[in-house]
């Protein structure tokens, strides 16, 4: 989000100064921020619309070098000039958005929201909210979904790098009057966009969030402000620059290995964009203008808008996407016309002064006291507390053994080094698969306890489709390398019977589990092999699955296994625990629903396909719907009123305890 003003006045503190007013770079802002817009609310066309963030950020680089350095010739730039001037235009809107969203989850979040609300919003006051992020799941995860601070995370970045840039000026300044700048602008960058694509491959959410591999994105802009100035005479530019933005917006999807090299693309728009300095009736046009006015109320607002539409539980079609997406524009307008217009303009005025830091000081002790309390709990009535309390934890266990998970992290750590459940035998049941393979642990351990069940082996790893020779573009997945040690580990003749467990519609068909998507056959998130050969289809994608598995599960029972298979657990639009928390919170939404035959409908591709290996390997089906959908109903979702599931198709322990029958037969 780019936080330099490209106003007509601009003061002698860095903030302002007598120049042009860049039409074509507020209406560039106009077309990031819609883009990002458009990309949150899923709006069609729009999957890769993330790239807004990118050329918001050259736009920072390039305004932040031009007042810096065109101060630096003038004589003078103060630098806490330039921090206060920063102060003022970044932290009155967002100080703002997050009061706004304190005194509303008050009243609507739970405890564990509320905390979580406040600790981001004292990581976005601090502008460290990406280093938070970076330590999460990434920023396209389903669960990032829910955090209504998400987007700060880019105005950590760029605060972070308004600390450090100024100094890095004035120092190339002080030798020879910068005359070196684009050569170390040009170096600095290269080593940004090198280390952002070598970081990308080992650790995608590092590289997304953190300034080391994003500098060259505002490096990018530094450098457009020196460049020669027969380049902005090229008038051509602009359109080329537009055409490489919308390519880039419509083309990209989450699937990409996201930074890496990939905003090479939207970034040079950016940068042909603004060399081209182009004046058009088009560019000129009010709505635009508008829009690249209100863009950073915009991106601060849309996504509460976005996240609190989904906590509503808001299905989402075209008619509700154009309410919301009209709803942010409202509240940017008014947040511009109320709070960031008045605090720009009022430039170091006492009265706004004291109104800064005084909001600064009632937000920051409020997060505070709210993390301090654990989300204030005393604001609910004894009872409710119970049965909130109970339903938050089942969101935030995981009863599978954190070592076990850590041991299948690397290809180094996993041969030879398979977490057990029981005592050493030369029978043992080897479980195969994914975090549906893992969530059994509590009914195996039991039943393994009991002396129901042998010896267990965990060949489990988080996110891995348990078939060979598939990958995820996340590399740091290591699925492809781990599915062989499986695999190889399940032929050895101590290995009797073999589980295998997974959530199966996820990895082919792109699964959203949130409220509003129907079921679409949308890019599959696993590819081939390591190279990551991209499946054009899901229906290419099932094919391969179902080739490679006759292969492999036919050659496990040819050597006398017992492969079990189990078909998908009922997976429901919204996460449950969240669902009944809500209900108690608000008491508007609901008992969910989920038929039986809706379930059945809904993953017939899958189950089809495992029926067909099955049938054609002598392997046996196991059906969690047997147990969770009792009767052929309704399936079952809660028992006393505390959620059997820990999100939307993941159980708990109560949960997976109703599928010990099934477990049983795998001796």
């Amino acid at each position: 989000m780019d936080l330099i003003s490209n106003s007509k006045k601009i003061g002698s503190d860095g903030s302002a100064r007598n120049d042009r007013f860049r039409q074509d770079i507020n209406a560039l802002r106009a077309i990031a921020v819609v883009a990002v817009v458009l990309y949150h609310f899923r709006v069609p066309f729009f999957q890769g619309g993330f790239v807004g963030v990118d050329v918001f950020f050259v736009i920072s680089g390039y305004l932040m070098t031009q007042v810096i350095y065109r101060r630096q010739i003038k004589g003078d730039f103060s630098i806490a000039g330039f921090y206060a001037s920063r102060v003022r235009r970044i932290v009155p809107a967002l100080f703002a958005t997050l009061a706004a969203l304190l005194v509303i989850g008050f009243f609507v979040l739970t405890p564990l929201d509320y905390s979580r609300l406040a600790r981001y919003g004292a990581s976005a006051i601090g502008f460290y909210s990406n280093f938070v992020f970076a330590g999460e799941s990434g920023y396209f995860a389903d669960g990032t979904q829910s955090n209504w601070l998400l987007h700060t995370w880019s105005l950590s970045v760029e605060w972070q790098f308004y600390l450090l840039f100024p100094l890095l000026l004035i120092a190339s300044f002080r030798w020879r009057r910068g005359a070196g700048n684009r050569v170390l602008f040009l170096c600095l960058g290269l080593a940004s966009l090198a280390f952002s694509i070598y970081e990308t491959g080992v650790s995608k959410e590092h590289a997304f969030y953190l300034l080391p591999s994003r500098s060259w994105e505002l490096l990018a802009g530094g450098l457009l402000f020196f460049a020669p100035s027969w380049v902005m005479r090229i008038r051509w530019l602009n359109a080329v620059g537009l055409v490489a933005i919308l390519v880039s917006a419509v083309t990209y999807s989450d699937g990409l290995a996201y930074p890496g090299a990939w905003p090479l693309l939207p970034v040079a728009g950016a940068v042909a964009f603004m060399g081209g300095q182009k004046r058009s009736q088009w560019i000129a046009a009010a709505p635009l203008q508008f829009l690249g006015n209100i863009s950073y109320s915009l991106y601060l607002w849309h996504w509460p808008v976005y996240v609190g539409a989904r906590y509503l539980e808001v299905p989402f079609t075209p008619i509700t996407q154009s309410i919301l997406i009209a709803l942010s524009v409202a509240a940017a307008w008014a947040s511009y016309r109320l709070i960031e217009a008045p605090f720009r303009g009022g430039a170091s005025h006492p009265v706004k002064a004291i109104q800064l830091y005084g909001c600064w000081a009632v937000v920051m002790i409020a997060s505070v006291l709210i993390i301090w309390t654990d989300g204030a709990p005393v604001r609910l009535p004894a009872e409710a507390r119970q049965m909130i309390a109970l339903n938050d934890a089942t969101r935030t266990g995981w009863p599978f053994p954190e070592a076990c998970g850590a041991t299948m992290a690397s290809l180094q750590s996993a041969p030879g080094n398979f977490c057990a459940t029981g005592q050493t035998t030369d029978q043992k049941v080897l479980i195969w698969g994914d975090s549906h393979a893992e969530h059994l642990y509590p009914a195996v351990k039991s039943l393994v306890d009991d002396g129901k069940m042998p010896q267990v082996l965990w060949a489990t790893r988080g996110g891995c489709l348990p078939v060979r020779g598939l990958s995820r573009f996340d590399a740091d997945y290591l699925c492809n390398g781990l599915s062989d040690l499986f695999f190889k580990r399940a032929l050895e003749p101590d290995v009797k019977s073999v589980i295998v467990a997974s959530l199966w519609m996820n990895y082919v068909f792109n699964v959203s589990y949130y409220y509003g998507y129907e079921f679409e056959k949308r890019s599959p998130i696993v590819c081939r092999g390591a190279e990551c050969g991209r499946f054009r289809n899901p229906d290419e994608a099932l094919a391969f699955v179902q080739d490679r598995m006759m292969k492999d599960i036919g050659e496990l029972t040819s050597r006398g296994k017992h492969v079990y298979l189990m078909l998908p657990v009922p997976a429901y639009r919204v996460s449950v625990p969240e669902h009944m928390l809500k209900n108690q919170m608000l008491g508007a939404l609901g008992p969910l629903s989920l038929k039986l035959s809706d379930h059945l409908a809904y993953t017939q591709p899958i189950r089809s396909l495992l029926m067909d290996v099955a049938a054609k390997t002598g392997a046996i089906l196991l059906d969690p719907a047997d147990a969770l959908c009792p009767g052929g109903g309704d399936c079952i979702y809660e028992e006393n009123g505390v959620s059997i599931y820990r999100d939307a198709h993941h159980l708990t322990p109560v949960g997976v305890d109703l599928l010990k029958p099934l477990l049983l037969q795998a001796q």
